[in-house]
């Protein structure tokens, strides 16, 4: 049956108690997926500070190995050594 305007439905308390109910429920259910992802996000922020520094690692090997090997070339050779010993003061004089 239609309402008639400014007429206001009630409800019994049975039915107040279900929706609070199911609206304690829908929350404790939001609580937990912002738990989750609160956990999650800290797990990840985790694992990305290790690959940060696991990629720092390796970018600092290879730049030791490369400069080992620029090393044994110089070392190997006195006219490579001296272009470019020659090359890299000119590139720093370029760039000051």
């Amino acid at each position: 049956m239609p309402l008639e305007p400014g007429e206001a439905k009630t409800a019994t308390p049975g039915v107040l108690a279900s929706i609070e109910g199911g609206l304690d429920r829908l929350n404790a259910g939001l609580d937990q997926v912002n738990e989750r992802m609160r956990n999650f996000n800290e797990e990840y922020a985790e694992r990305a500070r290790e690959w940060a520094k696991e990629d720092e690692a390796q970018i600092q090997r290879e730049i030791e190995e490369h400069e080992a090997k620029l090393q044994e070339k110089l070392d190997a050779d006195p006219e490579f050594a001296a272009m470019y010993h020659k090359v890299a003061r000119q590139f720093e004089d370029e760039n000051l």
